[in-house]
């Protein structure tokens, strides 16, 4: 148990928590392959990795630590759903003025169960994604604006956990290609958080 305890804690900030069943999630603002190390010592297999996949119409899978990495706090698990955009504007304007998903207003209409397409802008992350869980989002893409400065991968927090839906952040050129796609038909995405399952507790031994 200690050993566990100990993977959980190499990552920082990121929310953690290992469920009665024995099931470790690990919601990763960053790189895994720490947690993977320290996991792995501690009988813990993974069980889904981070995954942020359009397969409808089907694309390459977007690659973790280049196009997109987990907010901070994110909430846990694997969903795949149809994507909505939110009030989002490409071209991006000449200075960060984007207020997509900042207010509830933002989600009038928005499809229960969907994945939010969300642009940065002049509200914190949090805010974004509280409005977007309060509308039925499922998920959340939130993508960088697309200002000079604003176009590489977003690694954002949500400031505190009791987040319950998936988020994470994204390039500029990642949001873009998403919103594109959506002006021609639907798409849908498939979205994971890594989880592990533990197979065996190590034994206690020493303090």
């Amino acid at each position: 148990m200690r050993r566990i305890m100990h993977a959980l804690a190499v990552l920082g900030a990121a929310a953690a928590v290992v469920t009665a069943g024995g099931t470790v999630a690990a919601a990763v603002p960053g790189n895994t392959s720490t947690f993977r190390s320290a996991a792995a010592a501690a009988n813990v297999v993974k069980n889904t990795d981070l995954v942020l996949d359009l397969t409808s119409p089907d694309r390459p899978a977007y690659t973790h630590g280049q196009d997109f990495l987990a907010m901070q706090y994110t909430g846990l698990g694997e969903i795949t759903a149809a994507v909505t955009a939110v009030d989002i504007t490409i071209p991006p304007t000449a200075s960060p003025s984007s207020t997509s998903g900042c207010e509830a207003a933002d989600f009038a209409g928005f499809p229960a169960g969907n994945i939010a397409l969300i642009q940065r802008g002049t509200c914190t992350f949090r805010t974004k994604v509280v409005n977007a869980a309060a509308a039925g989002a499922a998920g959340v893409i939130i993508f960088n604006e697309g200002q000079a400065g604003r176009t590489e991968i977003l690694n954002g927090t949500l400031g505190q956990p009791q987040i319950t839906i998936l988020a994470v952040g994204t390039t500029f050129a990642v949001g873009e290609q998403i919103a594109t796609l959506l002006k021609t038909g639907p798409v849908t995405a498939h979205l994971a958080v890594a989880t592990y399952t533990y197979t065996s507790w190590p034994s206690m031994q020493g303090v």
